[in-house]
């Protein structure tokens, strides 16, 4: 009896460690790391997702994926949870954020179902906010397009060499 006691209160700290390493990470990430109930209400948001929509901690369980995600985004959730149990559940998406202030973030996210006994149970999620990344890749695009509207529009010709070769004539 001694022995099983031993065995499983070292079992018991091992998963105790574990529960705080995982915390930890939750706690302590850049991205947005949340969950949400079959219904699709927020069971969890970390930090991280707090700042970034503007949430305190305590109003975490009020909020809805309807009242978070863009109506161009709502029911992302709704789809996965139809989506039928294998093991490759997971679905990645830019999803379009609505903060508490009305502000609009694009996050690149990873979506997953998670199963018991052939049932959904809950999404976990975890996203990267790349509204900057998208706004400098836009303004890229807008610029390119510009110097190649001036260039083909011009009386005199115009090249572009690159690595010894010719890469715009």
């Amino acid at each position: 009896v001694r022995e099983q006691t031993l065995i499983i209160r070292e079992r018991l700290e091992k998963e105790a460690a574990l529960q705080q390493s995982y915390r930890e990470i939750f706690n302590s990430a850049n991205d947005l790391i949340f969950t949400l109930d079959t219904d699709g209400r927020l069971t969890s948001l970390n930090p991280a997702g707090q700042r970034a929509l503007g949430y305190q901690a305590e109003e975490v369980k009020q909020l809805t994926a309807d009242l978070i995600l863009a109506p161009s985004t709502r029911g992302i959730e709704r789809r996965l949870l139809e989506m039928k149990p294998s093991s490759g559940n997971v679905a990645t998406s830019d999803c379009e954020f609505v903060t508490k202030d009305g502000r609009r973030l694009l996050v690149e996210t990873s979506l997953r179902v998670t199963w018991k006994d052939g049932r959904p149970q809950s999404i976990q999620a975890i996203g990267r906010d790349i509204t900057e990344r998208k706004r400098a890749e836009e303004a890229l695009q807008q610029s390119e397009q510009k110097f190649r509207s001036l260039v083909e529009h011009w009386l005199v010709g115009v090249y572009v060499i690159q690595h010894g070769r010719f890469a715009y004539v």
